[in-house]
Parts: structure tokens; sequence; C-alpha cells
């Protein structure tokens, strides 16, 4: 049986008490769970919580019953909010390695990023490719985009998308956006500001060229926003991929070719096992549990 709500509680109030002495010194919560939540009721009421407590919060589910889709409820709104799933229970002590070794590569807090989009340019969706797949939806016309990232770590890459509709234009090079990124290192606050341009082109074969990745990321993406079966295969054979290609988790790899048979089968995601499903929604792993020998 796992009752969450208490050891949430547990966990709120001793970094509320922590951080009144050492502001700085807590940046991360991790919840690790092996099952189905049998207090959701009481853990929701948290989620407001743990989003004032302005700390990163991330879920570990390992086992073949782990609460995926409670979690996300959980920590809806927060810094962070990964689900990630732990294959093999045997090799959970790689993942607490891999918890301490993320605490050792932190090289600044409180994170923020914003993107400003430029007057001519009418922004979509807003989203996140890695660390963890995240849809923001719509950004709002001339209000831009912005996000707590929290933790920033060294060697790793963070990947967000937005979609943008630009107009007809003669410039070869067009700027459509600024970017700013505040971040607090050493105890000072700081912060990076870059202007993104893109490169206009009539020539069809050289936007495929350039643009071929680009594409692979946003259909990877397309499936947060939707059930349709065609967009959730083509996301999937996206996803598999991008990994096949940078070398990804092979865990991953091979629940994404079960799952693409079962749609090329029966057309539907619904054939699918709720286990599994959940193994698709969580987020890959970053120590590739199973592909390491311990």
């Amino acid at each position: 049986m796992t009752n969450l709500a208490p050891a949430l509680d547990l966990a709120v109030k001793e970094i509320e008490h922590y951080s009144k002495s050492h502001p700085q010194s807590i940046t991360r919560m991790y919840v690790l769970t092996d099952g189905q939540l049998q207090d959701p009721q009481e853990c929701y009421p948290f989620s407001q919580k743990l989003v004032r407590l302005e700390v990163e919060i991330n879920s570990y589910g390992f086992g073949a019953d782990f609460a995926e889709e409670t979690m996300r409820k959980v920590m809806e709104g927060c810094q962070g909010g990964r689900v990630k799933w732990v294959r093999d229970t045997d090799t959970l002590w790689q993942s607490f390695c891999h918890i301490g070794e993320t605490a050792s590569n932190l090289v600044a807090t409180d994170t923020e990023l914003r993107v400003l989009f430029e007057p001519t340019v009418t922004p979509g969706d807003g989203f996140c490719f890695q660390p963890g797949k995240k849809w923001f939806g719509p950004i709002e016309p001339g209000i831009g985009f912005n996000v707590k990232i929290g933790g920033l770590e060294k060697e790793r890459q963070y990947i967000y998308a937005f979609e943008a509709r630009t107009f007809p234009t003669a410039l070869e090079r067009e700027k459509i956006a600024t970017i700013e990124v505040s971040f607090n290192l050493s105890g000072k606050q700081r912060l990076l500001t870059r202007e993104i341009f893109i490169n206009r082109s009539a020539e069809t074969w050289r936007q495929e060229q350039e643009n071929e990745h680009i594409h692979l990321i946003f259909t990877t993406l397309e499936k947060l926003r939707t059930n349709d079966p065609e967009v959730q295969e083509a996301g999937l054979r996206a996803e598999y991929q991008i990994l096949q290609s940078e070398g990804g988790d092979p865990n991953r790899a091979l629940l994404i070719a079960g799952a693409l048979e079962v749609l090329q089968n029966t057309g539907s995601l619904a054939a699918i096992p709720e286990q599994e499903m959940r193994r698709l929604r969580a987020d890959a792993h970053s120590t590739m549990e199973g592909s390491k020998s311990p």
C-alpha cells in the first residue's frame, strides 16, 4: 500500500524549516513510488505547497505499477515535474547514484527562461523537449513565454521548442525573438540575453535539409496535445529515430518499438496495457539502467 501524503507533509515541513537558515541549500526534491497511490485526494492539495517551495520536484517510479499519472497531477505547476520510470528495481541503486551525481553537477539555481517574440511574429504553442517532455499550451502574443527551470546542470542539454508564424519578407535573415536566461551563480543573480534569427530561403530543399532534426522534435512533441492514433504513431516513430541516431536509452527504444507494433496491428493505443502506457508517458531515464553493468 502506497500512502504518500504523510511523507509529503513531512518533506514540506522539513524544507520550510531548513530553508529559513539555508535558503539556497535545498534546490530539489525527489518522490519515489512503487505503486498506485492509495491517498491521491490527500496528496493533491500539496500541489500548491510544492509550488510555493520554489524547489524542483521530480518523481521516480519503479516496478510495474508506479503512479505516473497521479504524480504528474501532484507536481502540476512545479519546477521540474518529471516522472521517470526505473525499469529494473535491481538497478535502483543506479538511480540514487545518479541523483547524487546530478547534485554535484549543479552550477546555478533559480534559473528562469523568458522568450520575447518580435511584434512581426505570431507565436503558437511552447514545449520542452529536454529534460523531460512537456506541452505548455499557447503563448499569448505580446506577453511571450516564461518558465522557471530551477537548478541548472553542467553537461546537460536544455531544449525548448516554440511554434511561430512569420510573414513574407525580402530579408535573408530575420530576427524573430530574444531569449533571456536569469540564474543565481555563487549567490549573485546573473542575466544572459541572446537574439534569435532565422534564415529565410525560397529553396524548399534547403529548408528541408536545415529543419530535418527540428521536424523530428516537433513531431515527437505533437503527440503531447492529442490522442489521435496517427499523430501518436508519427510521434513515437520520430522519438524512436532520435533515440537511434543519438544513441539514447536502448530500453526506451525497445518500449517504443513494441508500442509501434501494437499500433500497426490494431490501429489504436487502447490495445496497449495500462502499465506499458505509464512507461511510455514517463520521461526517458537518463541513467539508462539495464544498459550498464554494476
